[in-house]
């Protein structure tokens, strides 16, 4: 990282707690920031999270902590579960809205774009 993207990182940190970074701050930040190889828009990211969670004053060692967190581990990506391709072609046993009073799928009741009415369940009418 270089020396203007600390300056920005501390100056969204500034936002958050006030802090008044000086030249060694900067070059503490350079350092731990080279150290743990940090990415700037992901330490940024780092920095807005901490201060969404926590009242914590802000160190470099909570941006690394965070960084290593948010790592994919290596290894294969679990496969994505997808919606089935088609409709169920039949509605099941016991169903009676939206489907037709005949049972077909291909066409809805002429009510399908209304609710169901609920019964009244308040208490006795008075």
């Amino acid at each position: 990282m270089t020396e203007t993207e600390i300056r920005a990182l501390l100056a969204a940190a500034v936002a958050y707690d006030n802090r008044r970074p000086s030249a060694a701050n900067i070059a503490a930040w350079h350092e731990a920031a080279n150290r743990a190889r940090w990415t700037f828009h992901a330490a940024l990211d780092a920095i807005h999270a901490h201060y969404a969670e926590s009242t914590t004053f802000l160190m470099p060692g909570h941006i690394t902590t965070r960084l290593e967190q948010n790592e994919t581990p290596p290894g294969p990506r679990p496969t994505p579960r997808c919606r089935p391709p088609h409709p169920p072609t039949k509605p099941p046993a016991n169903a009676s809205w939206p489907w037709s009073a005949t049972g077909s799928a291909s066409a809805p009741a002429a009510n399908a774009d209304q609710l169901p009415s609920r019964p009244n369940t308040s208490g006795p009418a008075k």
